[in-house]
Order: structure tokens, then sequence, then C-alpha cells
């Protein structure tokens, strides 16, 4: 920790903090087991069983993908222009 302290520029670490702040400590380890929930039936709001998902879920679960490196590759394959 004395090293970061030390070394680490101010702009990296706050940009670590930002990072931190969207991506909270365990929101995969939640999200995995909303998916599974999920998969077994349950239909509630799983933003209410994990709040550190509220911000990894999309108004529009397409947002993510759209633009995305493997949407560009799909858009760029053989048949790819029929591809929104």
């Amino acid at each position: 920790m004395y090293r970061l302290l030390e070394e680490m520029p101010y702009d990296e670490m706050m940009s670590w903090l930002d990072y931190f702040e969207l991506r909270p400590f365990g929101w995969r380890d939640d999200l995995r087991t909303a998916r599974i929930l999920q998969a077994n039936g349950f239909k509630g709001d799983i933003t209410k069983l994990f709040p550190t998902l509220k911000t990894k879920t999309p108004e529009n679960p397409t947002d993510s993908f759209v633009g995305s490196l493997f949407h560009n590759m799909l858009k760029n394959a053989v048949g790819g222009e029929k591809i929104v």
C-alpha cells in the first residue's frame, strides 16, 4: 500500500476510485447469482436483491453490445449487414 501511495499518480488513483464506484467489489458474483435465480424462475427485480447491480443493468440491454468490438466483427462478417 505504501508503494501505491508513494508512486501512483493522483489522476490514476482517482480513475481507480471512479472505476470501483461503477463496479463495486462483488458485483460479478451478484450478477452470476442473479442469473442463476432468473434461470430457475425468479421474476423479481434483481437490483432489490443485489444493490451492486443497479449501475450494471442498462436500460436497454443492447446498449452495451451495439458498438462493441464483437458487434462490429459481426457486422463485417458475411451477411452481417443484416445486423442492426
